[in-house]
């Protein structure tokens, strides 16, 4: 899924290379925003998401709108992944 206001060529791949796109098996992240320290993923009703940092480690988990705070962080980076039903899942792009 890539982010774009209209839909054309150039407005999808500036999307690609700027990073604004997610991979998903059929969740849906809805957005992701930061605030001050704390990054925040909002995704479908009915998953779980989790927070994962360097080597596969799950730093945090909730429900269909996550925050965790960048100084709470036992890592470089965070991304999001969403799971659902069976094997649907998301991935975000990892934030540093």
């Amino acid at each position: 899924m890539v982010n774009v206001h209209q839909t054309n060529a150039a407005n999808i791949l500036s999307s690609i290379l700027a990073g604004s796109l997610y991979c998903s098996t059929g969740v849906g992240i809805h957005n992701i925003w930061l605030d001050g320290d704390s990054r925040y993923c909002l995704a479908d009703k009915d998953v779980q998401i989790d927070a994962i940092g360097e080597n596969g480690q799950v730093l945090v988990s909730g429900s269909h709108k996550l925050p965790i705070n960048r100084n709470d962080l036992n890592s470089t980076y965070v991304l999001f992944s969403p799971y659902g039903v069976g094997k649907q899942r998301a991935w975000s792009q990892p934030f540093f």
